[in-house]
């Protein structure tokens, strides 16, 4: 069956799924997030060992969202964030990105666009 699409085949929305595997009972909190096509409502808060998913919908150009859609950076939390910089090395990356020992974590993102519709899933856990 396929997704309901806008023109040129655009899917509706991207399914996402965001992991928390930091241990030592540490969340994961999103302070920020930037959508440069369509919109969605990432949860601001996974505990450890847990998962939090959204849908991000499209608009009539597709669904990019920054949060890490197909790229990952981990920062410290009073670094400033760089959307910019993001957005290009999104445009840059293929359907994986991964962001290993940083800070004593590794992040990894992974995007399936070819099943309706694409989805998302995105880890944290410690360094190996």
């Amino acid at each position: 069956m396929a997704s309901s699409q806008f023109k040129s085949g655009v899917p509706v929305y991207t399914q996402c799924q965001l992991q928390n595997h930091a241990g030592k009972k540490q969340y994961e909190t999103m302070d920020s997030g930037n959508d440069w096509h369509g919109s969605g409502s990432p949860p601001k808060t996974i505990q450890d060992q847990e998962s939090g998913e959204f849908k991000h919908n499209a608009d009539s150009t597709g669904s990019i969202g920054g949060v890490a859609y197909v790229y990952t950076q981990i920062l410290k939390g009073s670094d400033e964030v760089d959307w910019q910089q993001i957005k290009d090395n999104l445009d840059q990356s293929s359907h994986q990105s991964s962001d290993l020992g940083k800070l004593g974590y590794s992040s990894e993102v992974v995007i399936d666009k070819n099943n309706p519709p694409p989805s998302l899933k995105a880890t944290l856990r410690p360094a190996a």
